[in-house]
């Protein structure tokens, strides 16, 4: 679940609750007035928030990120790995936990049979990765004599999103089975797509029409309907032409850089701890060049494994400079060191570009657009234009063609020639172009073809009934049968009224040609969706926070427990121990014991019964390892239950 759609579901009580947490509160007094939401992304603000957390609360956070990266976690498969990585009991874990959630840092939901799933929006685990993990990376050292050879550059992601917005304007879109665009539009995204489907596999994303989509265009659908660029209208696949307008009043920077969010927020999830790997590359500095690290992080070595990740895949440095370099936002260098016989892979991230560019429009109609060139403008060309090249410089010509189309779309001739002025630079075109627009336009849509509704009458008689009626036959604008006469839509409830007072009731509704199973039911503007993320949550309900940060912690089952069990050390009967253990494990807490004449902390696990007797495994908190133990009741002498601080009983 991304933090927009996050922030979208919360009301201004619950952030205020979220603002004056603890962990929160005595940072927002020093911020200037900033409000919880816009503190949570600031990465300076948030590095205060990190330096502020309370000891259980950071230590839980470290291992939860480091453990499953992005990946949401069900909270006992959580706890248990917090426990045992951390020598912390049930309890503990608890308690940091529910104060991360409190300051608005982790967020739980829960499905229907109860279980509640954790974890970070995307957008807030890029940040933290590189506060909790830093990472340095190989800068290149350009003195060192060698061979390189630069990787083709691909267009960006923000400009194959463009024109595939372009293609959806300019066609056909009308749904047809299950939904699905027509394979001509397919056809025709596949050719602005152009991305090796081996590059997302890795990440198991499920394409919702199967194969029909192939998986680059599916990404960029799915990226045009998550910005809320494109959306279905009745049975079509529309532009929404506000959202697209604020889109191209971005900066090219945050445009692009809400791109490489979202992907990575559509990716992570599958990712689980690899997902560090994409935050550090993101942090890299962008004007150097670095060295493609092949060897493993060392984050890997206390990671969970994403099940069905790929080893080879996804903890690869390379799988995902490749993935940066297939959207355009990366360079990518082949190096062959003089001295060494391998090879290392080189990336530098692509400056984003100012957009103050010009576009030159030639006497014959060509149209060349530089790199800085504004979205505004491409859009306008491609509405315009065909596109004959694209790369760093894109090559436009005005044809017959494509001016018919803008004329069809509704624009005039004049229309067109201010467009291409402003696009211009509001420089007056070429004479040469103002006539070829001018006879094109001239040419186009003089001909169409129209549908009318059709009056169908059962029998000529009754054709010539209706004919007659002075009422009606001014409505009947042309006969084309015996029994046919062609009308006007409009005009259907004043003929049946008019036919009901001749005792002649029409039939309900209007018969169509078309199968009764094609009738359209789906609801103008409903959001579509291309791609399925794996362990999506973005259609479960967000919990509440807990209880209040100050409230005492009640632990339910301790009125029956005898207080010398909470208050004294002391040697106990053999089931004794086993019943003090039991409710250990049952409450989520630790309990001490004397070995050897030490008194350890050991935090219960299960009980386990043999033919010779029980034990119990667990994990003592001094140990070196974090490996669990198993203890035998003779093992240890005195015993004693420990309430966590802050806990009462009830």
């Amino acid at each position: 679940m991304r933090l927009a759609e996050i922030l979208n579901r919360l009301d201004d009580d619950r952030k205020r609750e979220y603002a004056s947490s603890p962990i929160w509160e005595a940072i927002l007094t020093q911020t200037e007035g900033r409000r919880w939401e816009e503190a949570l992304v600031d990465p300076v603000i948030m590095g205060r928030v990190r330096d502020a957390l309370p000891p259980l609360a950071g230590q839980v956070l470290r291992i939860m990120l480091q453990r499953f990266g992005a990946q949401s976690v069900s909270e006992e498969k959580l706890v248990k790995e917090i426990g045992l990585a951390a020598a912390m009991t049930g309890l503990e874990c608890e308690e940091g936990l529910n104060s991360l959630q409190r300051a608005g840092l982790l967020y739980t939901v829960s499905k229907v049979w109860g279980e509640r799933i954790w974890f970070m929006p995307p957008e807030l685990f890029l940040m933290w990765s590189t506060l909790l993990f830093q990472r340095s990376s190989r800068p290149v050292h350009k003195n060192s004599p060698h061979v390189c050879h630069a990787e083709e550059r691909t267009t960006g992601l923000g400009r194959k999103l463009l024109y595939a917005l372009s293609i959806v304007d300019k066609s056909d879109t009308q749904l047809v089975a299950d939904g699905v665009l027509p394979k001509r539009v397919v056809d025709k995204l596949k050719t602005v797509a152009m991305l090796e489907e081996k590059l997302l596999q890795p990440f198991q994303l499920e394409r919702v029409a199967g194969d029909r989509y192939p998986l680059g265009v599916a990404l960029l659908l799915e990226a045009g309907s998550q910005l809320g660029l494109i959306g279905r209208r009745g049975q079509s696949l529309e532009v929404n032409r506000e959202a697209l307008e604020r889109w191209f009043e971005l900066p090219m920077g945050d445009r692009e850089g809400g791109l490489r969010v979202w992907l990575c927020a559509l990716l992570l999830g599958a990712a689980g701890s690899a997902g560090h790997i994409a935050a550090a590359l993101m942090a890299s500095p962008r004007e150097k060049w670095h060295v493609c690290s092949s060897a493993r992080p060392v984050l890997r070595e206390k990671a969970v494994m994403s099940e069905g990740a790929s080893e080879a895949g996804l903890y690869a440095e390379e799988t995902w400079c490749r993935l940066f370099h297939a959207m355009g936002w990366m360079e990518l260098a082949l190096v062959t060191h003089h001295e060494l016989e391998e090879k290392e892979l080189w990336f530098r991230w692509l400056d984003d570009l100012d957009e103050q560019g010009q576009v030159i429009i030639q006497p014959n109609g060509e149209v060349i657009a530089y790199p800085d060139c504004s979205f505004k403008a491409r859009w306008e060309l491609e509405r315009l234009a065909e596109r004959i090249s694209d790369g760093d410089v894109v090559v436009y010509q005005l044809t017959a063609a494509s001016i018919a189309g803008a004329i069809e779309r509704g624009m005039t001739c004049n229309l067109i020639i201010t467009t291409l002025m402003k696009v211009n630079g509001g420089v007056r075109l070429p004479d040469s172009v103002h006539v070829m627009v001018k006879e094109w336009s001239d040419r186009a849509c003089q001909y169409s073809f129209a549908e009318e509704m059709l009056l169908r009458c059962h029998s000529a008689d009754r054709a010539e009934l209706a004919a007659a009626h002075p009422d009606i036959a001014p409505l009947l604008l042309q006969r084309i049968g015996p029994c046919e006469f062609i009308i006007r839509a409009a005009d259907i409830a004043v003929i049946r009224q008019n036919l009901k007072k001749l005792g002649y009731p029409a039939r309900r509704g209007i018969v169509s040609s078309a199968s009764e199973s094609e009738e359209r039911t789906h609801a103008e503007g409903a959001a579509m969706v291309f791609l399925h993320e794996r362990h999506s949550l973005r259609h479960f309900q967000l919990a509440a926070p807990s209880l209040d940060e100050f409230a005492p912690r009640l632990l339910p089952g301790t009125e029956q427990l005898p207080v010398m069990w909470w208050q004294q050390f002391r040697t106990y009967h053999t089931s004794t121990r086993k019943e003090m253990l039991e409710h250990a494990i049952q409450l989520k807490t630790a309990v001490e014991l004397q070995v050897d004449e030490q008194i350890r902390s050991f935090i219960p696990h299960r009980l386990e019964t043999k033919p010779e007797g029980w034990h119990v495994v667990g994990v003592l908190r001094d140990s070196v390892s974090p490996e669990p133990v198993s203890l035998q009741p003779e093992q240890w002498s005195g015993m004693k239950l420990v309430l966590p601080g802050g806990c009462k009983r009830i």
